[in-house]
């Protein structure tokens, strides 16, 4: 059977097409649109019309795709900018009246447990621990999934969803821009330890299992990758230090430098 799946995040639409035979998945396709339909969403609270009409057309052309790759079910679900809208249902509708597929919009809580289940299913067994923490920075929210080796398999215990994300953190201290104002830095800083800590969640020992854009990304910048390649960065570490390193490199980089590093552009699904 072939599988596709279409992801609306509040930062970007990501399809995989995979193929799956006796219990093993083999990807076919990948592709990654920036489209951002979380903008503006923290002071508006509903999704502009313009990126309503730009989501649609481009999950459209995603469609086109899987039916080009003769795939037998496509699966769509939405999460944050689209759970949190007051108008998200009208984004969902026009996709399915355009494409015949129903969008399901999943919980926070629906999202992380799927992230982990997702996560310790394709990670090298050989790294992680009997306790494992999955963690998913998107753009309108962080999910996180702990977990625990029961004996035969890694169970989730809690999973958690937070709207701290890239765009509406992005938006809500407005540090967008270059020279990236550094007060607005120390706000936002602030307000995101104030809501982890809020979490009251330690996950000191446990194995931290990283997934989507931002994580990649940082390990894509660290070793200097031409290209964004999935395929390398799987499996791989990085460390606190490696962060705060990459943090303070991109400080001090004018916006058109940042976009020629690899994975902060548009091309990771190519």
């Amino acid at each position: 059977m072939r599988y596709a799946g279409i992801d609306i995040g509040t930062n970007s639409m990501r399809l995989i097409i995979i193929d799956i035979s006796n219990n093993e998945f083999r990807p076919v396709y990948r592709q990654f649109k920036t489209t951002r339909i979380g903008k503006d969403l923290h002071k508006n609270g509903f999704l502009l019309d313009e990126k309503i009409d730009e989501n649609t057309e481009v999950f459209l052309s995603l469609k086109k795709i899987c039916d080009e790759y003769s795939c037998d079910k496509i699966i769509s679900f939405a999460t944050e900018a689209v759970r949190c809208a007051s108008n998200g249902n009208v984004l969902t509708e026009r996709i399915y009246k355009s494409s015949g597929i129903r969008v399901r919009i999943i919980s926070g809580e629906e999202e992380a447990k799927l992230t982990f289940d997702g996560a310790v299913y394709s990670v090298d067994k050989k790294i992680i621990d009997r306790k494992v923490s999955v963690i998913d920075i998107g753009g309108g929210s962080t999910e996180i999934g702990y977990g625990e080796f029961d004996g035969s398999a890694f169970v989730l215990k809690k999973g958690i969803s937070f709207p701290v994300g890239c765009v509406n953190m992005t938006e809500k201290f407005y540090t967008g821009g270059y020279p990236v104002n550094k007060n607005n830095l120390m706000e936002m800083g602030s307000f995101i330890d104030r809501k982890i800590n809020d979490l009251k969640l330690d996950l000191s020992e446990s194995r931290i299992i990283g997934v989507g854009g931002t994580l990649t990304c940082l390990y894509a910048i660290k070793n200097d990758l031409k290209k964004y390649d999935p395929a390398i960065i799987h499996n791989k570490e990085i460390t606190a230090d490696d962060i705060e390193n990459i943090y303070c490199r991109l400080l001090d980089m004018p916006i058109e430098e940042r976009e020629k590093l690899p994975g902060l552009n548009d091309n990771r699904g190519d």
